[in-house]
């Protein structure tokens, strides 16, 4: 019986809106980076390294649609290999695309190879494997670094929240998933009580993470729509509205036998950008002040 694995922590529902937008990047741009060539202010600036099939890929594929040839035949697949189970033994992550009658689906798999060739290990249509860095934890076993973005409410950058999350997949934990990051951007919401927060760049160095995040906040003198200085300015590359106090926060994580942990020094800073910070608390939270 194939192993149901967990659900992406703290995500929720928002799980497959996000996936299908970062899905639209990690098909076109494979191992690319996309640091030189950054639409939004959004996208992630590490490198992808999933990828569509290749040629050597063609048993993989062959796998899954003989699995479940009515479900995933006219399936997209991505995906990426690397030693996910712990033991050196080669495996691959698949994540499948379909369309089915209530919308787009996403799948996952993990799938590993013997004498016998692949055979699929375990499956869950809640975690998402499009937009991630393979992460060496020793010579025997990897894990995954991923991004995913979810936006709304009308389901495109520049109107809405924008929430990103990034989060680590360790096939050999219960559940997978481990929450590295989430932050929320409100400049375009029309909210009373704005955050700017995107990442500007992620970076793993001997066993270290080094997260670079631009956040602030602002609080609207009265409530009524956003000025059109936010809204056109959002979702920039560079720069933010005019008046509008942000800076940069450099959070450094360490990667141990439990994902990624913050380390003591960048726990103020971790705890300021990931709080939530809305009307339905008055502008205020819990930290208080800026670190």
């Amino acid at each position: 019986m194939l192993k149901k694995i967990g659900r992406l922590t703290g995500l929720g529902p928002m799980l497959l809106l996000s996936s299908m937008l970062i899905l639209i990047n990690s098909i076109g741009l494979g191992q690319t980076s996309r640091a030189d060539a950054t639409d939004s202010r959004f996208d992630p600036t590490f490198r992808n390294d999933v990828h569509a099939p290749r040629t050597e890929d063609a048993d993989v594929v062959r796998t899954l649609k003989n699995y479940e040839e009515k479900r995933l035949g006219n399936s997209r697949f991505l995906l990426v290999h690397g030693h996910f189970l712990g033991d050196a033994s080669d495996t691959a992550v698949v994540t499948a695309l379909g369309r089915e009658s209530a919308g787009d689906s996403l799948e996952t798999f993990l799938l590993s190879k013997d004498t016998t060739g692949w055979k699929i290990r375990s499956h869950d249509a809640s975690l998402n494997a499009a937009y991630c860095r393979v992460i060496p934890v020793s010579r025997q076993k990897d894990i995954l670094l991923c991004q995913t973005n979810f936006v709304g409410p009308v389901g495109k950058y520049g109107n809405g929240e924008v929430d990103t999350n990034l989060y680590a997949i360790d096939f050999t934990r219960e559940p997978a998933d481990s929450t590295v990051l989430q932050i929320r951007d409100t400049v375009t919401t029309g909210s009373r009580c704005l955050s700017w927060a995107n990442l500007k760049s992620v970076e793993f160095r001997t066993g270290f993470l080094h997260l670079l995040v631009e956040y602030g906040r602002n609080r609207l003198p009265a409530l009524g729509t956003t000025p059109e200085q936010f809204r056109n300015l959002a979702v920039q590359s560079h720069g933010s509205p005019s008046g509008f106090p942000h800076r940069l926060y450099d959070i450094e994580f360490k990667l141990g036998p439990v994902a990624f942990s913050p380390v003591e020094g960048s726990k103020r800073d971790l705890d300021y950008v990931t709080e939530r910070w809305d009307q339905e608390k008055a502008c205020s939270a819990s930290v208080g002040r800026e670190p």
